[in-house]
């Protein structure tokens, strides 16, 4: 009995001391990855104790106080049978755990079931938890110790697809769910771009592989085929338009060669076809091929181009073609049917393109001489005809008229005397009136009427000085008389239209100087009286206007220093609204530029 009793105490004591570990309970989380939690019994051990301890104490009589039986080794006492530690996870200091087993030694380098989990015992003898290599294979283990579960499981922020085992699947194609995976030796789940037995692939970021189509990945575009492997190196057709990709899968974007060959693509990555595209400050016409159209004329977009044999079209630059000289304009179009002036000298473009040479040619119903190399010749005498400053030939009438459209944009109020050698003095020149009832400046109702004018009496084989083309100069009318002279005028007529602070009057009416003026010789005078009347009878006849007659003055500057003939026309009455209306007509202001060529032709009869 005292033997027992001394037992007793030495595995209490043992126990107390944490030498040995007692049973176990685990509680394992199926699948949430929840750490498995192990206790002692402490109800059944403490229990258990205190039976073993009364039982002992009642076999020996002796109390809790008393000093127990020592079994000394060597004695011929009655041995009781060793008693073995129970089976059951054992939790070490570092936090680990390894597992007795019941027959008292560890498991180590081996698997082992409990409470129907699979675990694994490294050699060390410690739970594998994590990933783990086990006979050259990768296993997942959850925190607790368990082999994970199938499917697919988070480590580390990777994603790895477990078997039912809880071994990893590596360097492998599996289908889940509908969709195709791939997961590397290492059984991280591919994402991205990944090349695979030498084939690139795309998965998202989910891990599948990625869906038939165009696919933009960091900026760049790719296409997928249905496995979601990447075309690579290769032409092909989607939605009607041509595409390439290059040995990477790029989609090709812009100028580029392949096999030798340019093709241009669109930022979108289209092969553009029957188009300009432009490299550098060069243009090149792209065929129904994709491929830069060779040496040769080209019609687009209503307009013909050159294009020389690398491809590259001709701009701003003469092309000598077919014996005959053709020009290229600056965006690439050839002139046609067109007058063009080149670096000074002018050029007819026929309706094909070449120009005229070599010669007398009539355009539009004038006739110009265009010499050997194109350009026409201007103000100069040819075969015995006068070519003016436009190069149309004239008549043998050699008559020049100065027209001075009367007034201009701004008026100059200084000071100039009315007639060579005269003590009065007038303004240099005015603006002139305006329209009561169109707004219309008399100065540029004059103007308008004088290049009708104009272009009537060159028609008819005059020479034609005009003293003014535009609103913006500075001439005064001493000045104007002058030039006309000095131009080589024959005569000069002065274009004016009037005013009058009673809106009721209305008419045409020409100016003349009168027999007593001593600013003019009286052969001057004359001609001058004889040239206003055949204007203001031809005037009125053509336009139906009221015949105001003839106004002798010497009171005109414009008058008194022409050493020519000179009449002033006064169309009409911008004071009245009714005429101010009719002068702003097209059709009637085309009467009387008419008016006034006959009433020269009159003179000159």
């Amino acid at each position: 009995m005292a033997k027992k009793k001394i037992a007793a105490l030495l595995i209490a004591a043992a126990v107390a001391a944490g030498g040995w570990a007692l049973p176990a309970r685990v509680s394992a989380a199926e699948n949430d990855g929840t750490a498995v939690t192990w206790q002692q019994d402490e109800t059944e051990s403490s229990e258990q104790n205190s039976d073993e301890e009364a039982a002992a104490q009642e076999q020996s009589g002796t109390s809790e106080n008393e000093t127990p039986a020592v079994t000394i080794p060597g004695e011929d006492n009655e041995q009781e049978p060793e008693e073995k530690l129970p089976a059951g996870w054992v939790k070490q200091e570092d936090g680990s755990w390894k597992y007795r087993k019941e027959d008292g030694t560890m498991a180590a380098s081996e698997w082992i079931t409990h409470l129907n989990r699979r675990y694994y015992l490294n050699a060390d003898e410690i739970m594998c938890t994590g990933l783990s290599m086990v006979n050259g294979k990768l296993y997942y283990f959850e925190s607790w110790g368990g082999a994970g579960f199938q499917g697919w499981k988070k480590v580390g922020g990777a994603w790895y697809y477990l078997n039912e085992d809880g071994s990893v699947k590596t360097n492998e194609w599996f289908v889940h769910d509908k969709r195709t995976y791939h997961v590397d030796e290492n059984g991280v789940m591919s994402t991205g771009l990944q090349k695979i037995d030498g084939t690139l692939y795309y998965f998202e970021s989910w891990g599948g592989a990625g869906f038939q189509g165009w696919k933009k990945v960091g900026g760049t575009w790719y296409y997928l085929n249905e496995d979601g492997s990447l075309r690579t190196n290769q032409w092909f057709v989607h939605d009607k338009r041509t595409y390439h990709v290059d040995a990477d899968g790029v989609m090709s974007t812009g100028w580029q060669t392949i096999d030798g060959v340019d093709y241009y693509f669109e930022s979108w990555g289209g092969m553009r076809v029957n188009a300009w595209a432009a490299k550098g400050s060069d243009w090149y016409y792209m065929d129904s091929n994709g491929t830069p159209k060779g040496e040769g004329w080209l019609l687009y977009d209503k307009n013909w181009y050159y294009l020389r044999q690398d491809g590259k079209m001709m701009h701003s630059e003469w092309l000598w073609y077919d014996n005959n000289w053709y020009y290229l304009q600056s965006w690439g179009g050839m002139y046609k049917s067109q007058w063009v002036t080149i670096k000074g000298a002018t050029y007819y473009f026929r309706s094909w393109g070449g120009i005229y040479k070599n010669g007398w040619q009539e355009v539009d119903g004038k006739t110009y001489y265009f010499r050997s190399w194109g350009g026409i010749y201007k103000d100069t005498y040819i075969d015995g005809y006068y070519v003016d400053k436009n190069g149309v030939r004239r008549n043998s009438k050699n008559i020049c008229v100065a027209i001075d459209a009367g007034h201009q944009r701004r008026g100059n109020s200084e000071k100039e005397p009315i007639g060579p050698g005269s003590s009065t003095y007038k303004a240099k020149v005015a603006s002139g009136t305006c329209g009561v009832a169109t707004g219309i400046n008399e100065y540029e109702l004059n103007l308008a009427v004088s290049l009708k004018v104009r272009d009537i009496l060159e028609e008819r084989g005059y020479d034609v000085y005009m003293i003014r083309e535009t609103h913006d100069v500075n001439i005064s009318n001493s000045e104007r008389a002058k030039l006309a002279a000095q131009n080589g005028a024959d005569i000069l007529v002065r274009v004016h239209a009037n005013g009058d602070s009673n809106q009721s009057v209305y008419g045409a009416l020409t100016m003349a100087p009168s027999s007593r003026n001593t600013y003019l010789s009286g052969d001057v005078v004359s001609k001058s009286q004889k040239l206003s009347q055949k204007m203001i009878a031809a005037f009125c006849k053509d336009t139906g206007a009221k015949n105001r007659d003839v106004i002798y003055t010497d009171s005109m500057s414009g008058i008194n220093w022409s050493t020519i003939p000179v009449t002033i026309i006064e169309l009409g009455f911008m004071s009245n609204p009714s005429e101010d209306r009719l002068m702003a007509t097209e059709d009637y202001r085309n009467k009387m530029a008419q008016g006034i060529a006959d009433g020269i032709d009159a003179y000159y009869e």
